[in-house]
C-alpha cells in the first residue's frame, strides 16, 4: 500500500482531518477545511498510471473487480494502527482518481458534534425512522454512528444499520 505507508509522518498526517485526493495530472492534494492544496510544494505530478497503481494497491481483489465493471467504487479501508479510510474510486477521462478520508476512532457525543437537544431526545424514541442527509463529508455517519452510540448506552436494544461501505465499527456491548 504504498499511498498509505505508514512512517511515523504518514501517522501524522493521518490523523489531521482532512481529505486526500490522487488526480492523474496533479500532484497528490489534501483538502483542509474546503480548501485544496498540493501535499508539498514539491510533490510530484501524478500520471495516469501512477493514480492506478496507487489506488489498485488498496483494494481487495473483489473490489477491483467492481472498479473495473462499474467504473466507481465506494469502501472502506483499515490501515495498520493508523485508523479507517473512507475511500471513493472512479475512472474520470479514462484514468482512476480517488479521495481518501479519514474516519474517526472515536465517535463523539450529540453535543460535541454541535447537535441541538432535539436530536439527543430522537434517541428516546422507540419507534420510527431516522434519515439524514447531507453533502459528502458533511457529517451523516458520524452523526447516525452518535446516535446508535447514545441509544445503545440507555438501553438494551438491537440496532441494524445499513451502510455500504461499513464506516464506524461499533463493539458489542450491553446496558444494565
Amino acid at each position: 500500500m504504498a499511498f498509505f505507508d505508514v512512517d511515523k509522518r504518514t501517522k501524522m498526517v493521518c490523523m489531521v482531518p482532512i481529505t486526500r485526493h490522487l488526480t492523474a495530472g496533479a500532484p497528490p492534494m489534501i483538502r483542509v477545511a474546503g480548501a485544496i492544496k498540493s501535499v508539498s510544494e514539491d510533490a510530484a505530478v501524478l500520471s495516469p498510471e501512477d493514480t492506478r497503481r496507487l489506488v489498485v494497491e488498496t483494494l481487495k481483489e473483489g473490489q477491483r473487480a467492481k472498479l473495473e465493471n462499474e467504473w466507481q467504487l465506494d469502501f472502506a479501508l483499515q490501515v495498520g494502527d493508523v485508523g479507517r479510510f473512507r475511500g471513493n474510486a472512479c475512472y474520470v477521462s479514462g484514468a482512476i482518481e480517488a479521495n481518501f478520508r479519514r474516519i474517526p476512532s472515536e465517535i463523539g457525543d450529540l453535543k460535541s458534534l454541535g447537535h441541538s437537544p432535539v436530536v439527543d431526545k430522537w434517541c428516546d424514541e422507540e419507534r420510527g425512522m431516522i434519515l439524514v442527509t447531507g453533502a459528502s463529508g458533511e457529517g451523516k455517519s458520524t452523526t447516525l454512528a452518535s446516535m446508535a452510540q447514545t441509544i445503545a448506552n440507555r438501553r438494551s436494544v438491537n440496532i441494524v444499520s445499513i451502510e455500504d461501505p461499513i464506516e464506524f465499527v461499533h463493539s458489542q456491548g450491553e446496558v444494565w
